[in-house]
């Protein structure tokens, strides 16, 4: 029986991680829209506003979940597949190279400091990752 952990191979993993971003982003963006909803329609009409300020943002919101977490993934696997190796600076170099893909119409300095914020938050779920884990 394999452990919680285990990964799927990269090209299933790269659908798998689309999609699990795709359902985090609709969970997540259907109760942060349906509160937001909630507070901003007016008085008697505030159910039907949260309903409708999530059915608006929902879609949009695991929309872009979803085609973040399968670039990392994409990125993460190509990393795995160059490197022939599965460490924490996949995951470092991934964030940094994902964060960097989606800030590339903004200009080089906002891809370089896109990618240096995505390096430095891996580096820390990384670290407190290998805490937790007890290992190097």
């Amino acid at each position: 029986m394999e452990s919680l952990t285990a990964t799927a191979p990269c090209p299933n993993r790269i659908i798998s991680d689309a999609g699990t971003g795709f359902a985090v982003g609709a969970i997540g963006g259907s109760f942060f829209h349906f509160a937001k909803g909630l507070r901003n329609a007016p008085s008697g009409t505030r159910f039907a506003g949260g309903l409708q300020a999530m059915r608006m943002n929902v879609p949009r919101v695991a929309g872009s979940f979803g085609v973040w977490c399968g670039m990392y993934s994409a990125c993460d696997c190509t990393l795995e597949h160059l490197r022939h190796k599965e460490d924490h600076w996949n995951s470092i170099l991934s964030g940094a190279a994902t964060c960097g893909i989606f800030s590339l119409r903004q200009g080089f300095h906002a891809v370089v400091r896109s990618s240096m914020q995505g390096a430095i938050f891996f580096a820390l779920i990384s670290g407190v990752e290998s805490m937790m884990q007890g290992s190097p």
